[in-house]
């Protein structure tokens, strides 16, 4: 999930959170 111009608000800083950000991706159907 890609938030054109929203990088710098958008910036998970531990492995944890890329670990649920993907976890959610793969949840979201």
């Amino acid at each position: 999930m890609i938030y054109p111009g929203r990088t710098e608000h958008f910036r998970p800083a531990s492995p944890a959170s890329y670990s649920f950000l993907f976890g959610a991706y793969l949840n979201k159907d």
